[in-house]
């Protein structure tokens, strides 16, 4: 799923880079689309906790941090889609 979103920001984000000519906040919204459902996913499946087996706890950690680490970037795209809604419409 992690794959798939990422996938899903890189096809999204390329267009918008393209007619922006550089990196804009609008990049910002695909992520939303992509992370907030990821973030429900990973939520609900830390949920599930697998068992003691070493292999699933390697998993569960993976999950914890990817949940952690998506939900710090979700954040900072909050942000500044919020901020390009409001004009802020600057491409460094």
């Amino acid at each position: 799923m992690a794959a798939m979103a990422a996938a899903l920001v890189v096809a999204s984000n390329v267009p918008i880079m393209l007619r922006e000519r550089g990196m804009s906040k609008l990049m910002s919204v695909p992520h939303l689309f992509a992370w907030i459902p990821l973030l429900v996913i990973l939520f609900m499946h830390l949920g599930d906790h697998p068992g003691t087996a070493p292999m699933a706890m390697v998993e569960l950690i993976y999950t914890f941090v990817l949940f952690v680490v998506n939900g710090i970037s979700l954040v900072f795209d909050v942000i500044d889609s919020w901020r390009w809604l409001r004009g802020n419409r600057a491409c460094p």
